[in-house]
């Protein structure tokens, strides 16, 4: 799959507080328009920003959404995954 799909669910659920509140209550209902690879659904709906940056997510869109759902973590990601080899999207 692209990251398009990904980062266009971050978009719409930074922009759209009914899509948001839906995924939070039925995250399966929320996905369900969204072409994702298996990866990607795990990624999203764990929440795991670290994951969602190495599927192709925009960082400023994973950091909005990872907080708006209240799954971001503190440091907790440095333990398990080498940070250095993601590379941020900007644009």
């Amino acid at each position: 799959m692209s990251s398009y799909e990904l980062n266009r669910i971050m978009w719409d659920f930074h922009h759209n507080p009914k899509a948001l509140e839906l995924f939070q209550n039925d995250s399966n209902q929320a996905l369900k328009d969204y072409d994702l690879s298996e990866s990607e659904r795990s990624a999203i709906i764990d929440g795991d920003q670290i994951k969602i940056l190495e599927e192709g997510g925009h960082s400023l869109l994973t950091l909005f959404f990872v907080r708006k759902t209240g799954k971001l973590g503190y440091y907790d990601h440095a333990l398990t995954h080498d940070v250095n080899t993601i590379h941020l999207r900007y644009g």
